[in-house]
């Protein structure tokens, strides 16, 4: 479709080339002759020339438009399908704000300027390249007066490109930097309200906005002292061909319809000209996003499935870490972790925040791949599993509990589309998220905001873990996925996850005891390392981190059970 845009326009710029020529003959074969019949003949010629040309500008449009459309669609979609294959450590080390950006706002810009920017800077081109064949081919002399003007014109066009371009840089970082704050305070609005800063994020984004706005006016100040510059050299050249041709023609160097004619020619470059700065500065903004568009997609995935990789029908679940180490931007944040989970084991892992739990468990679904050592599952390295395979072998319920803005029923099938709904009512259950959800307007078919507002913390989680269940994978993660519900909830749930164990390997991380007391083994990391492990009443036997986070939870559950009794006895 872009091939027969720019024939068509080819045809258009034919008629650039010869309707002047045309008018020429009419008035010195006719007007100036005095030949009515040719008169009428080459005017009709040159109005069916005209005529022809706005047709060829219409299918020229039409077609540009129509190759823009799917120039559009095809780079949003590959934009969109980058974000979704790109690893976690790229959204660890970019901002949101810079990505939303960038996948709208460049976006469109490089969309717009692939499909109508090129047509028309190719356009003003060739209308160039033409129009200066058509004066040369009127009068040489002629030429040479206006291409002095016509020089001065690119020159300035050339610096103003040069300077317009980092203002263009510029203004997209601050662009980005303004959505970055938007999209934080709106994930973060409860924390606003609830400590009353609302002004003072106010203030923060208007002064953003304005920095925006400054850097918006920068490159609009820069044209407007540019485009008056342009439309005063294109005048002096209408002068100069007005001047030179009219001396020209008293001398008999040529005559009144080839002054027309070469005047109509320089006249046609008015318009290219003065779309010449705007071309450039759409050039200039274009490169400045086609460069972060391009930079993302040329972003390397890192982690994806290797050549020839087999995909996995069935996953047992055995893991296996074998002299893991963990690093985050050169950082080490785990030492030569070992570890061997059978099959169906419930394995608890407890530690300080930021010792490195989760990490650990990132491994296994290869959202991180190991700095040093390996991570098996069924005894294959996790990096030679088809990554579609292994990750639809892993569950997990994170410790941030995202809900998307869908019904409740497709939350919870959200990795099992077609489970029905009977399915879907039973990881429910289990979930203990059944009744709550029956008190909801619609049950099952309600639609819930997003990331699941208006619902409790607790009442988050417990859909997540329904998710998780109905998905029926070999693996489960529970990372910290029960710590805003009750405790008789999570008992319940507990019971339910026993039940629905059916050979699956369950790891749980948590800091209540009452979450893992009951697993096969439980492994205490700290400092990056497994400092501890073993059943639940071995690591009660001797000291350590977990025997010291026991006796604080019992305490503080004792002194919980006597300030309660102390207040049903003063009640009495």
């Amino acid at each position: 479709m872009a091939l027969l845009s720019v024939l068509v326009w080819l045809v258009s710029a034919a008629m650039d080339l010869v309707v002047p020529q045309v008018l020429q003959r009419v008035i010195d074969e006719g007007i100036v002759a005095g030949d009515r019949s040719r008169l009428v003949g080459l005017s009709l010629l040159a109005a069916a020339l005209i005529v022809l040309r706005g047709a060829a500008l219409f299918g020229a449009r039409f077609c540009q438009r129509w190759y823009q459309a799917g120039i559009s669609r095809q780079l949003r979609n590959e934009v969109y399908d980058k974000l979704q294959r790109l690893p976690y450590a790229y959204y660890d080390r970019v901002d949101s704000g810079d990505v939303i950006t960038l996948a709208i706002s460049d976006t469109r810009t490089v969309q717009g300027f692939t499909g109508y920017g090129v047509m028309e800077a190719v356009r003003t081109v060739g209308i160039y390249v033409v129009i200066v064949t058509g004066m040369v081919i009127a009068s040489a002399q002629l030429t040479l007066m206006a291409l002095i003007v016509l020089a001065l014109m690119v020159a300035v066009a050339t610096v103003y490109g040069r300077v317009v371009r980092p203002m263009w840089l510029a203004y997209r970082s601050q662009q980005a930097q303004l959505t970055r704050v938007l999209t934080e305070n709106l994930n973060g609005i409860r924390v606003v309200k609830a400590f009353a800063t609302e002004e003072r994020e106010i203030e923060a984004f208007g002064a953003e906005s304005e920095l925006m706005r400054e850097r918006a006016l920068a490159p609009i100040r820069l044209r407007a002292r540019a485009m008056p510059l342009m439309l005063l050299l294109t005048g002096i050249g209408s002068l100069v061909v007005i001047w030179a041709g009219g001396l020209l023609a008293i001398e008999g160097s040529i005559s009144i319809g080839v002054l027309l004619a070469f005047y109509y020619y320089f006249t046609r470059l008015i318009q290219p000209s003065r779309r010449l700065g705007f071309i450039v500065q759409q050039v200039a903004r274009t490169a400045v996003s086609a460069d972060r568009v391009f930079g993302l997609l040329d972003e390397p995935v890192g982690i994806e499935s290797p050549p020839g990789a087999v995909k996995q029908t069935r996953v047992k679940g055995r893991v296996d870490y074998e002299g893991v180490d963990i690093a985050f931007n050169r950082r080490r944040v785990v030492s030569s972790v070992s570890a061997k989970i059978a099959t169906s084991d419930v394995i608890g892992i407890v530690g300080p925040t930021g010792s490195g739990k989760t990490s650990l468990l990132n491994l296994i679904p290869r959202y991180y791949d190991a700095a040093g050592g390996s991570v098996r599952v069924d005894g294959q390295d996790v990096r030679s599993f088809d990554l579609q395979s292994l990750r639809s072998a892993v569950s997990i319920v994170p410790q941030d509990p995202f809900l998307f803005s869908d019904t409740v029923r497709n939350n919870i099938a959200y990795g099992n589309p077609d489970a029905s709904l009977d399915d879907v009512i039973a990881a429910a259950k289990d979930a203990q998220a059944y009744e709550f959800i029956l008190g909801m307007p619609e049950g099952f078919e309600t639609v819930i905001g997003e990331r699941g507002v208006g619902l409790s913390g607790g009442q988050r989680q417990r859909l997540t873990i329904a998710r998780a269940l109905l998905r029926e994978s070999a693996i489960l993660i529970l990372d910290d996925a029960t710590s805003s519900v009750d405790t008789e909830t999570e008992r319940r749930i507990q019971d339910a996850l026993r039940r629905r164990a059916g050979g699956r390997t369950t790891f749980i991380v948590s800091q209540r005891i009452s979450s893992v007391e009951h697993a096969d083994e439980i492994l205490v990391v700290d400092d990056g390392c497994v400092a501890d492990r073993g059943a639940h009443a071995e690591l009660l036997s001797r000291p350590g981190f977990y025997r010291d986070l026991y006796d604080l939870q019992v305490r503080q559950a004792e002194e919980a059970r006597a300030d309660l009794a102390a207040a049903e006895a003063a009640d009495a």
